[in-house]
Parts: structure tokens; sequence; C-alpha cells
């Protein structure tokens, strides 16, 4: 009898076991079929999180190119508006001290091709009357005048003083007057006063003309250096633009060649050049470049409240749109085969 219970809790104690062994053998296999999925799921959320990173990333860096675009352009901008400016101080420095308007002009071009620009349209307006204006002003050939001052300086070297004149012929030829020879009335006396009298006027000739003392030849040499030191005179005052004692300079050697030298050719051709010099104007109206100031300024003050308003505007960044995944639930945890037979029995 205790036999037979023995075996037959023997028999049930072994079917119990087959029982716990099936059942964590099928737990088994289930939890091997789930667990794949649960990396996927992970796997996925990391990569997610790393393209949201990415993208923020990207868009941080497309904000801060933006950004360093406008600050180049802003500055490239600011560039131009200083080198414009300095050449348009340079041309009006040239007005108003050498009065060189070739040169002004150069310099007027330079600024308008720097003021090509959409944002410069007032300004290249504005310059391009001034180039138009400086272009119609007339313009002194300082130059030229001042290679004629130095001819003429060297041709008062050659002046010579006044030729002697040659004897007129109608005063030098015999005025007699011959009685005729048949002329019976005429006696032996009056024939030998008259003989007497063309006899004296062969021998004398009494002219009737003012003679001017002839100067020493030291003082013609003075006369000369006078006459070049006036012409240097003249050269000075036309570089300063002094117009009036240019004309009394040139005046006075006009006067003196006139009064002490012969009139030649050579002293013509002089004379004809002091005279074409003289009548140069060094009083002109110069053109000014007060539109062309205005309208740079104008252009600086639209800058600058331009670059004031950028910079009280907030910058706004904005994030790309992330759908966050949903949070994968946490997953059972598997019984052991143990904890099931415990639960079992």
């Amino acid at each position: 009898m205790e036999n037979k219970t023995k075996s037959t809790w023997l028999v049930l104690f072994i079917i119990i076991l087959l029982f716990v062994a099936g059942v964590s053998g099928y737990v088994w296999y289930q939890a091997n079929q789930q667990t794949p999925a649960q990396p996927q799921t992970t796997t996925y959320n990391q990569l997610q999180a790393k393209v949201n990173q990415q993208q923020l990333e990207i868009q941080t860096l497309q904000n801060m190119l933006q950004k360093t675009t406008t600050a180049s352009m802003q500055q490239s901008t600011e560039v131009k508006l200083i080198e414009i400016e300095y050449l348009m101080h340079m041309a009006n420095l040239i007005l108003e001290t050498s009065q060189n308007l070739k040169d002004a002009e150069k310099f007027l071009l330079l600024a308008k091709e720097y003021a090509a620009a959409p944002e410069f349209t007032m300004l290249h307006s504005a310059l391009t009357k001034d180039i138009l204006s400086v272009q119609n002003t007339p313009s002194v050939d300082i130059e030229g005048a001042m290679l004629r001052l130095e001819i003429a300086t060297k041709q008062v070297t050659n002046l010579t003083l006044f030729p002697e004149k040659t004897l007129d012929n109608k005063n030098t030829c015999n005025n007699t007057v011959t009685s005729p020879a048949n002329n019976l009335t005429q006696n032996i006396w009056q024939k030998s006063l008259h003989n007497v009298k063309n006899a004296l006027a062969r021998l004398v000739v009494i002219r009737h003309q003012a003679v001017e003392p002839l100067p020493d030849p030291n003082q013609i040499n003075i006369i000369k250096i006078n006459i070049q030191t006036k012409l240097q005179e003249a050269e000075w005052a036309l570089l300063h633009k002094q117009n009036r004692l240019y004309k009394a300079a040139l005046l006075q050697a006009i006067d003196w060649v006139k009064r002490y030298f012969a009139t030649s050719n050579q002293t013509q051709m002089l004379l004809n050049n002091l005279q074409e010099l003289r009548g140069l104007d060094l009083e002109i109206q110069l053109p000014t470049l007060v539109a062309s100031f205005a309208a740079l300024h104008n252009v600086t003050q639209d800058l600058s409240r331009q670059q004031t308003a950028e910079t009280k505007q907030p910058t706004q960044t904005t994030a790309p749109s992330t759908t966050t995944p949903a949070p994968t639930p946490a997953p059972v945890p598997t019984p052991t085969p143990s904890e099931q037979g415990a639960k079992l029995l």
C-alpha cells in the first residue's frame, strides 16, 4: 500500500515537472519572439533624435550665414561710401586750390563708377550733373601759358636798339630850279648865287626830327633784365591765379619793349605773344559740388537708420517642427520557470 502511494506521488510529481517545463518553454519562446521589436523601436527613436538635432544645427548655420551675408553687404556699402567721399573731397580740393578742371573731372568720374550700385541712385545722378558742370566750365591752359612765357623770356635777350634811319631821298635830292638857259634877263650875279646854294645843299642836310638819346649798353642789359623779371612775375601770378598782378606785369613788359627796342619782325612776334597772354582771364567761375555732397549725406543717413532698425529688430530662429514619437511601453518582465512553478503550486 505504501509502495502504491509512493508510486502515485512520484508519477504526479513527474507530471507536474513536465507541465512546468512545458509552460517555461512556451514563455521562453514568446519572449524570444517579442524582444527583436524592442531594439528596432529604440534605434528608430535614436535616429529621429539625431535627425532633429542636425536640423536644428542646419537652421542655426543658415541663420548665421544670412547674418554674415547681410553684414558683409553692409560693410561693402560702407566701404564704397568712404571711397566715394574721399574721391569727392579730392576733386573739391583740386577745384579750390589748383583749379585744374581735368584732374577734378577724373576724380569725379571715378566716384561715379563706385556709385553705380542701385542704392546710390540719387548720388549717381548728382555726380553726373556736377561732372557736366565741370566739363562745360572754360579752362585756362596753365602749362601752355607757362611755356609761352618761358619762350618770351628767352626772346628778350635777342632784342636790338632802334636802327639808324636811312636818309629820305626826297629830303636829299637836289631841289634846284634851273632857270632857262635862254633867259636873257637873268644876270650873272643871280646865276652865281644859285650855284652857291646848290653847292651848299649838297654839303649840308638839315632835317627836323626828334632824336632820342641812345641808352648805354649797360642800361640796355638792365632793361632786358627788368623785362625778364616782369615776365617771371607774370609766371608766378599765373601759377597762383593772381589775375590783376598777372596782367599788370605783362602790361609793363609790353610798354618797355615798345619804348626801348626796334620795331622788327622779332620784336613784333614778341609783342603779339605778350598781348595774347595778357588776354587770358584767370578769374573763372568754378563749379561747386554742393549737390553731390548733399546726396552723399542723405545716403549716409539712410544707411545709418537702416542699421539702427536692424539692430533693434529681435532675431527670430524658427526651429523645425519635430514630432516626438510616443513613448514605448516598458516590456513586461518574463517570469522565470521557477516562479511559474511556484505560482502553479
